[in-house]
């Protein structure tokens, strides 16, 4: 719940890297203004938190000085496992992805089999 209310927040954040299910885009979501990805159509409206949305990694740009981690969600169509999440992120498309800061950020090496991949990710 990145954007959820202070108490229940496990990760604070001003923007969050997402998979769109229907067109396979990794794209920005924010509902702060200024920040990659904010839409002034994008609000707030009370939900009940989804145990089905999955944190997949937290992806750097290529910028060295940059210390703006993006956590990327997902919400699968199917169980979640290390293969199924590789299988899946080669048919992502990475063009539109940005870290807080605006840099860009490209598919990272996991997707392709150059590096390890820790499923679940991490919460910092």
């Amino acid at each position: 719940m990145p954007f959820g209310v202070p108490y229940l927040r496990k990760i604070e954040v001003r923007s969050i890297g997402a998979v769109c299910n229907g067109c396979n885009h990794v794209s920005n979501f924010s509902l702060f203004r200024g920040s990659p990805g904010y839409d002034t159509r994008n609000g707030l409206v009370p939900a009940e938190p989804r145990e089905d949305v999955v944190l997949i990694d937290w992806l750097k740009c290529k910028e060295e000085t940059c210390s703006y981690p993006l956590p990327l969600f997902l919400q699968p169509r199917q169980p979640v496992s290390l293969a199924t999440i590789q299988e899946t992120a080669l048919q992502w498309h990475w063009n539109e992805l940005t870290c807080q800061a605006s840099h860009r950020i490209v598919a990272p090496p996991w997707v392709f089999g150059r590096a390890p991949y820790q499923f679940p990710a991490p919460i910092r």
